[in-house]
């Protein structure tokens, strides 16, 4: 039997409007296109259910009425609504039905996305790149079913396993990558899931979030990391993706001879066929396919301490070099973080080899609480010239960026230090924003002049007492020093 007037409407496309804001207890808006692709429909009904228990639908029916052949519509007016539960795990799985009716015509279909993705991914420039809650790129470490690669226009995903990585000795490294069991380090874990910042300031596309390495007796050195995000759309900065890393020392103890840096296993073109290049001058470790120069990536360092790279062979090594075929310990990771520019240049010079590398700088000495900040671009072009060309643009953008960000971090902490009461007789209190009160302060008190008159030390304390009352009238400067942060505050004595 032959259905004399087959009917049939399907889902063309969709989107999550709101930004897709899917994180738990979120609401957000599905819409879609709907095409009729064979016999008129006179009243076709659109309902969507959830499949997922942490997804609930809000409105989930739209009545598209008739629809000739080969027409569409949309519901963009009357969009479907959903809400994430509050409970919902890092990246669940959502899977949507779409149902179709149309007096004894049904038919239905399913799309499927991600819940409380712990990832944004960039899409403001030329370079589409997945950054993950725990520091990870591209992917969640071999995992690539989380993220969405590393993509440069309209190329296959290019970096097959990313992860940052911190060195605090040959026994006791950090990192979310590969490991000497052929299995994943998991040593870093989200405290603050990332998140994309609207309307910044500071870029085009920005995000952060906050991870730490854990603390235990065995463990004593770790780290609180704030990790930053910044792509921009404007050329020349339309071909790199910034990642910042604000590391403050969360132990009792000093931290010293640690390193930061990442690992990358980038595949250009054919895996097994790249190789590997330094660039002194640009701070950027390179890799490309050994005869097809289309395409061109790499990780450069943008801030100031000194650099490392270590190319690998991510098979047996051509001259018995750290060797990745029996596992990635930590004392090859160590090795590979601290030693500066060793291994330039990995990957048979004639065919090619599959290739990774480590790209790094030192940590300065971090007392207890202190912190300090380093960055890395992730570049890529068409031609050796070209890759340069945007790696350059890269150091100009981020010092332009942190000279913006300074004038305003400045400002902020102006304005949360507060001097009261102003004007004062006897005794001052300061209170202190929440960045300079853990650690030591130290406040001098200037004359208008600019002669030092008296400096005091304080422990850690959120608001601090000031006795000045064998201070004679008159305008004063108070300098407050904490944290690797200074304010300057005036304070007026009458008496």
């Amino acid at each position: 039997l032959v259905e004399e007037t087959p009917k049939s409407v399907r889902l063309q496309s969709w989107q999550l409007t709101d930004d897709a804001p899917t994180k738990p207890g979120d609401e957000f808006n599905l819409s879609a296109v709907f095409r009729n692709v064979l016999s008129p429909v006179s009243n076709v009904i659109i309902t969507v259910s959830s499949v997922h228990p942490n997804l609930e639908v809000i409105q989930g029916q739209f009545n598209a009425g008739s629809m000739g052949t080969l027409t569409e519509k949309d519901n963009q007016q009357a969009p479907f609504r959903l809400r994430v539960a509050a409970n919902t795990p890092p990246n669940s799985q959502a899977v949507v039905r779409f149902g179709f009716t149309d007096g004894a015509y049904t038919d239905y279909q399913y799309i499927k996305f991600n819940l409380n993705p712990d990832f944004v991914t960039t899409d403001v420039n030329n370079i589409t790149m997945s950054v993950l809650s725990r520091g990870n790129m591209a992917y969640d470490g071999t995992n690539a079913q989380i993220g969405n690669g590393f993509i440069y226009y309209d190329s296959d995903p290019l970096l097959a396993e990313a992860g940052l990585l911190i060195g605090y000795s040959p026994s006791l490294v950090s990192d979310n990558v590969r490991n000497s069991t052929g299995r994943t380090d998991h040593d870093f874990y989200s405290v603050q899931n990332i998140k994309r910042e609207k309307n910044s300031p500071y870029a085009d596309f920005v995000a952060h979030s906050q991870l730490e390495d854990s603390l235990t007796e065995q463990k004593t050195k770790s780290l609180r990391i704030k990790q930053n995000v910044y792509a921009w759309a404007d050329a020349p900065n339309q071909d790199f993706v910034v990642l910042e890393y604000i590391l403050q020392n969360r132990t009792d103890q000093p931290i010293t001879d640690a390193f930061a840096g990442i690992y990358a296993d980038w595949d250009i073109l054919a895996s097994g066929q790249n190789v590997t290049e330094w660039n002194h001058n640009l701070k950027l470790g390179l890799i490309r396919h050994v005869s097809d120069s289309s395409i061109w990536t790499g990780i450069q360092i943008l801030s100031d301490g000194a650099p490392g790279f270590y190319g690998f062979e991510n098979g047996t090594p051509l001259d018995g070099s750290i060797n990745l075929a029996d596992g990635f310990s930590d004392e090859d990771k160590y090795a590979a973080l601290s030693g500066g520019v060793q291994r330039q240049k990995a990957g048979n010079p004639l065919t090619g080899s599959d290739v990774s590398y480590v790209i790094s700088t030192k940590i300065p000495s971090l007392a207890p609480a202190e912190q300090d900040t380093v960055a890395f671009a992730f570049v890529a072009g068409f031609t050796r010239a070209e890759i340069y060309l945007h790696a350059a643009a890269a150091i100009a953008k981020y010092q332009s960026l942190k000279a913006v960000i300074a004038s305003s971090a400045k400002e902020r902490l102006e304005h949360a230090t507060v001097v009261y009461p102003n004007p004062a007789q006897n005794q001052v209190n300061i209170l202190l924003p929440t960045e300079m009160q853990k650690s030591s302060i130290s406040v001098q008190i200037m004359d208008n002049q600019g002669k030092l008159i008296q400096k005091s030390v304080y422990s850690r304390n959120a608001t601090l007492q000031l006795n000045v009352g064998h201070l004679p009238s008159g305008l004063y400067i108070l300098r407050i020093t904490g944290n690797g942060q200074s304010v300057g505050k005036k304070l007026l004595i009458s008496k």
